[in-house]
């Protein structure tokens, strides 16, 4: 068996961002080299691997996903992982497969003795993350693959994250009427008007500065884009802006949706792109505790985090699902063309997700 930080490496070589086909066919035959029984659940161009083992009321789901984003332009080593100073870099070492290492490894260790787990372990290996997760994640929670307590693989440098905010995108839109510049008229302009909107929402919601705490229970909003116009001396006839908010947990997207549209009263149209429901545990609850405490096992110390972006996490949580976000790997390298992690980390992560579902499936089982 591949230890973990060898196993991340021989994922990394499989080129995973225009589909993850070839990555899933690895870990499926690698896990039915293991004796697994393996179930792929496909939708679209994406593959979704599942595995699961152990009987019991209590059930722990790992959940990670093995594509990724394209290689940056310039980036060295992209597809091929390369271990220099007990550092390994590459492609995805960190958003995720080096998160997919350590669960499968931590997985088959599990299976070992399955008389002996008191519960079900679950091994969700999904692709399509980076590009939403409708057919990665949410196509195996639609097969009913869910559990009582949800592991999220996604970096946190080993950090236990215990809430994510939730996510609104919109995209609003004005028009104007397409004359020569010089026979402007009033209200005529699209993206001066689209603008006076946008002036009204940050008004509405400034931008909040301070901790992670503070700005967590905070909303933001920023504008992405805004297209308008064909020349200086035309008057622009639309203008189309996005605009992404990210909110409290104890916000709903129907009431942050209602808020926006109270605010716009409305001045310009808008249209709904993309929601995510955010979420938070407590620092008490029995999850968190046997997080620290596996933590505590590899001689970590238990570190709380919050995220402001979303992932698979969100599917989960509308299932009420009980959720925590664990991985190796720093998530600011993400996307950035130069990932990397220390191998040590790996052989880390995988201890910590084998004590937490040992702790979690003895307690609950």
């Amino acid at each position: 068996m591949l230890k973990p930080a060898e196993l991340a490496k021989a994922l990394v070589s499989i080129q995973s961002f225009s589909n993850n086909a070839d990555i899933a066919a690895y870990l499926a035959k690698l896990l039915e080299e293991n004796g697994q029984k393996v179930r792929l659940i496909e939708k679209g161009d994406t593959v979704n691997v599942v595995c699961e083992v152990g009987k019991g009321k209590t059930s722990v789901l790992f959940n990670g996903h093995t594509d990724t984003v394209p290689p940056a332009i310039g980036a060295t080593n992209a597809i091929n992982g390369t271990v220099k100073d007990g550092v390994l870099s590459g492609l995805g070492v960190v958003d995720m497969k080096s998160g997919v290492a350590a669960m499968t490894c931590a997985f088959l260790e599990l299976v070992q003795q399955p008389e002996r787990l008191g519960g079900k372990v679950i091994l969700v290996l999904v692709g399509n993350e980076e590009k939403g997760g409708e057919n990665g994640t949410a196509a195996t929670v639609s097969e009913g693959i869910l559990a009582d307590y949800v592991v999220i693989g996604e970096p946190t440098n080993l950090k236990i994250c215990n809430g994510q905010k939730s996510a609104l995108q919109l995209e609003l839109s004005t028009d104007g009427v397409s004359r020569h510049a010089g026979r402007l008229r009033p209200n005529e302009n699209a993206i001066t008007n689209l603008t006076k909107a946008i002036s009204m929402l940050e008004n509405e919601f400034p931008v909040p500065n301070g901790d992670d705490q503070f700005v967590f229970d905070k909303i933001t909003m920023n504008v992405g884009t805004i297209l308008g116009g064909t020349a200086v001396n035309v008057v622009p006839a639309k203008c189309v802006s996005l605009l992404d908010f990210r909110f409290s947990p104890l916000v709903s997207c129907d009431e942050m949706l209602a808020r926006v549209s109270r605010r716009l009263n409305g001045s310009v149209a808008s249209s709904e792109k993309f929601r995510a429901v955010g979420w938070t545990l407590d620092k008490n609850s029995d999850f968190c505790k046997a997080a620290v405490s596996a933590l505590n096992s590899v001689n970590l110390l238990p570190e709380f985090i919050y995220k402001f972006g979303s992932n698979d996490a969100r599917f989960y949580i509308e299932k009420g699902c009980s959720v925590v976000n664990i991985g190796p790997g720093n998530n600011l390298l993400s996307h950035t063309g130069k990932e990397e992690i220390e191998t040590v980390q790996i052989e880390k992560a995988k201890e910590v997700y084998v004590q937490l579902a040992k702790q979690l499936l003895t307690n609950g089982g």
